[in-house]
């Protein structure tokens, strides 16, 4: 798995992503190994669908309750968790990460 990950690494990105996160690491019937990512359209299946429609609403909903109150004159905060933690197991899906979720 080293040689698999190592082979994945870009040595001039300043930011490297993280490997082996959310991820299953298979050998195929034709010996090539490939990594595949639970996500939306993975692994997750339906699941994730879900989670991701709910960020869609919650962008919708936070929109309009902010155009709503700047109308009206009124101070409102839209508070949402981004980062979704499961304590039972460190594969979890978390939800987009930190800069995706603060840049929602």
């Amino acid at each position: 798995m080293e040689q698999f990950y190592a082979a994945q690494a870009d040595p001039n990105d300043p930011e490297p992503i993280s490997y082996g996160l959310n991820t299953k690491v298979v050998k195929g019937p034709d010996g090539v190994v490939k990594e595949i990512p639970w996500k939306e359209g993975g692994l997750y299946g339906a699941a994730i669908e879900k989670i991701c429609g709910e960020l869609a609403l919650a962008r919708e909903v936070a929109t309009e309750m902010r155009a709503i109150c700047e109308r009206l004159g009124i101070r409102y905060v839209f508070k949402a968790s981004f980062d979704k933690a499961n304590r039972s197991s460190i594969r979890s899906f978390r939800g987009p990460g930190l800069h995706k979720g603060l840049a929602m």
